[in-house]
């Protein structure tokens, strides 16, 4: 009778045993998912401040460049009206504003006619 109480109760406190790890498992996970969820949180928090700043720097950027052509079509255009008697000087003008608007293309085109005429030679 003794034995079997003992078993009983032994019984008892292994399934309680078993019962509070189980809840000690769950309780970790969902701790888990909560730290994971404020992680994540914080990090599209941060990534979206960082793509906000970077598109905004891009679009300073794009502006700066609009204001500087404006400017400097401005200065040319009166220019052109002052100082441009000849429908020749207007257009050799207009070439050369063209180039200077295009130089990164200009020296490009440049280096590919180079390398062109050095590979003719080999």
């Amino acid at each position: 009778l003794l034995n079997r109480t003992l078993a009983g109760a032994f019984a008892r406190w292994a399934e309680a045993a078993a019962e509070a790890q189980r809840h000690r498992v769950v309780v970790e996970r969902v701790l888990l998912r909560m730290t994971r969820r404020v992680a994540v949180a914080a990090f599209n928090t941060w990534r979206g401040k960082a793509g906000d700043a970077r598109r905004g720097r891009a679009l300073l950027a794009r502006c700066a460049v609009r204001f500087a052509r404006r400017t400097i079509a401005a200065a040319f255009a009166r220019w052109l009206e002052s100082g441009g008697e000849t429908r020749q000087q207007q257009e050799v003008a207009m070439k050369a504003f063209a180039r200077i608007m295009n130089r990164s293309l200009a020296g490009a085109l440049r280096a590919w006619v180079e390398r062109w005429r050095e590979s003719k030679r080999l």
